[in-house]
């Protein structure tokens, strides 16, 4: 039996980039695109005629608010909405993340060309998008008003979670439908949580700093990119640059290093695990979070192995749940939690180890 095809609506202001992003998209046999407006009335009425199973919109049309729009067409049709942009400047970025924040799934950088996706990587990572996030189950985040639980999440049948050990790092992986997700997590730890983050979140080239940027606006802690040779500090968070992996060097600092030709991801979860899982051992904690693929898995249980805490985020609350859920499938996590229960079990670890 053949499957649906994905029905695409796309939003686009202008009648040249229109016409070629509705080529571009219907060439793929396995996506349908049923529309393509230039104004979020349009897309809200359109939506709620035709039911697209995923909404590709262009952030930087003048005339359009991409964060607003996002907003009234979730509450129309909660379907996944993929954001297009070209601008790397950081107000421009900090806009999208805003419309990330707002309930899309997705910021990738609009092609430069229009050519056949073999020949045009920008376009071969739009159609792919398209693909695996159409049938994602849009659900509402809590507002990150909402108090932490004073006691423990539930977690898995069987699992100890009075552990004696006290982390001395915390190392994030994520791709799509990540963004948020850190938000939610990282807004509700407090200002005093010493514990040093590490993240990898898989995004568009150029959007790394806008992120950074961004979490800062939404947690205590500094929020900071990484650059080789960082000295790791209690109280601070590091993301990996754009077109660099992220690794632990020795214990309390970092290197980046560029991509080598044979790996698929860069910045890749699996290298900051790796590191990770050799440096600090059974100190440690890996999050594995949603997204396309399997990036992590492998070296989330390679830190489990080396007696460090492992967690993968549940399906229910995944935008796409490849990376966790292949994680699960082999084993990688000692527990499985939502985003919520993740910040809770967090900030109920003791306190960092003196060193």
């Amino acid at each position: 039996m053949a499957h649906a095809k994905v029905r695409v609506l796309i939003i686009e202001e202008f009648p040249n980039e229109k016409i070629k992003l509705f080529q571009l998209l219907n060439s793929d046999p396995a996506i349908d695109v049923i529309g393509a407006v230039d104004s979020a009335a349009k897309a809200i009425k359109i939506s709620q005629l035709l039911k697209p199973t995923v909404i590709v919109m262009d952030a930087d049309d003048p005339g359009l608010n991409s964060i607003t729009t996002t907003r009234l067409l979730l509450e129309v049709q909660p379907v996944p909405i993929v954001i297009l942009t070209g601008a790397a400047r950081l107000a421009a970025t900090l806009s999208t993340f805003r419309a990330i924040d707002a309930g899309a799934v997705a910021v990738l950088k609009k092609p430069a060309s229009f050519q056949p996706w073999e020949k045009n990587l920008a376009v071969a990572k739009l159609i792919f998008t398209v693909k695996t996030v159409a049938g994602a189950k849009i659900r509402q985040r809590p507002p990150r008003s909402v108090p932490l639980k004073t006691n423990l999440p539930s977690i898995p049948p069987g699992s100890d979670c009075s552990l004696e050990i006290a982390p001395e790092i915390i190392a994030i992986g994520a791709s799509t439908g990540g963004p948020p997700v850190l938000g939610d997590i990282l807004s509700r730890l407090p200002e005093s949580f010493p514990i040093p983050i590490l993240i990898v979140q898989h995004i568009a080239h150029g959007f790394a700093r806008g992120l950074a940027d961004w979490l800062s606006k939404l947690c205590c802690l500094k929020v900071r990119i990484a650059k080789n040779g960082t000295k790791i500090k209690r109280r601070e968070i590091y993301l990996a640059p754009d077109g660099n992996h992220l690794r632990v060097k020795r214990k309390g600092y970092l290197s980046v290093v560029e991509r080598r030709p044979e790996q698929t991801h860069c910045p890749s979860v699996d290298v900051l695990f790796g590191s990770v899982a050799d440096v600090y051992g059974a100190n440690a904690v890996g999050i594995l979070l949603t997204g396309m693929g399997r990036d992590g898995a492998r070296n989330l249980k390679t830190m489990l192995e080396k007696g460090g805490i492992t967690i993968a985020q549940d399906e229910k609350t995944s935008v796409v749940h490849g990376m966790p859920g292949e994680a699960i499938k082999i084993g990688a996590a000692r527990f499985i939690m939502n985003p919520l229960e993740i910040a809770v079990y967090l900030s109920g670890l003791p306190p960092l180890a003196a060193r």
